[in-house]
């Protein structure tokens, strides 16, 4: 049985994280509570980050993380710090109407409850601050582009997941996740075979999974997005299907 929130002692560095999880299960927190989840988020640099991971996969899968994700910003930019430039953020595209930040969180609320999926939409976007080229139009006006920002957040993601300890077929797959989100997969076999290629070169265990999962990144970021780009996923899952059951 979880203890009371006043029973947790303020002074551990997983405090943050010990009284959200009280809170999986749709259970209000009073502004008094958030505040001392706030107020502690900087102890979370000395807890153990494997205890902190522990927590963070039950945490990840609350529907209730896009709210949590905005109202403890500290908590969440403390465990993860590529996300503390993003927020505030104004992306300056036509494609999206939020800030960094806050379509971070759409779209990790976007996809299904799932660790691995969840987690890799934590970090998909982390890379945009660092690759912004800004293009100026004869109107005066500018644009912000995002050259090659899946790659950068890979590689931001690579030292984070190492921290946490995370096992070495998460890590490639949501590594993988990152990287290739900004993919367009068509629904063809060409196009399928490809995608299947890479997930396969992986040596991952379940590849229709892992493009399940892909898709579902895919289809809550374009949500997101100011004109929506449906991702056709059943179809290109049931090209994959057929292409996976031939090898």
């Amino acid at each position: 049985m979880e203890e009371p929130l006043d029973d947790v002692l303020t002074n551990d560095g997983l405090f943050s994280l010990r009284a959200l999880r009280l809170h999986l299960h749709g259970e209000p927190i009073l502004e008094q509570e958030a505040k001392k989840i706030n107020d502690a988020a900087p102890l979370l640099k000395e807890a153990d980050p494997s205890q902190a991971m522990l927590l963070l996969r039950d945490i990840l899968l609350t529907d209730q993380i896009g709210c949590w994700m905005l109202s403890f910003i500290p908590v969440f930019t403390t465990l993860f710090p590529g996300l503390a430039p993003t927020v505030g953020f104004d992306q300056h595209t036509r494609w999206h109407a939020h800030t960094l930040y806050v379509h971070i969180t759409h779209v990790v609320a976007g996809v299904q409850p799932d660790f691995i999926t969840r987690l890799a939409a934590v970090l998909h976007d982390n890379g945009k601050v660092r690759t912004v080229s800004v293009e100026n139009k004869e109107d005066g006006s500018f644009v912000y582009h995002f050259p090659g920002h899946p790659a950068v957040s890979e590689d931001m993601a690579r030292p984070i997941l190492k921290k946490y300890g995370l096992p070495e077929e998460e890590a490639k797959e949501i590594l993988f996740l990152i990287g290739r989100h900004d993919n367009t997969i068509a629904p063809t076999p060409k196009s399928v075979r490809k995608i299947l290629s890479r997930i396969l070169n992986l040596g991952l265990g379940h590849p229709l999974l892992t493009l399940k999962r892909l898709l579902d990144i895919q289809k809550s970021d374009h949500a997101d997005h100011t004109m929506l780009v449906p991702i056709p996923s059943e179809e290109i899952l049931h090209i994959a299907d057929k292409i996976l059951a031939e090898i």
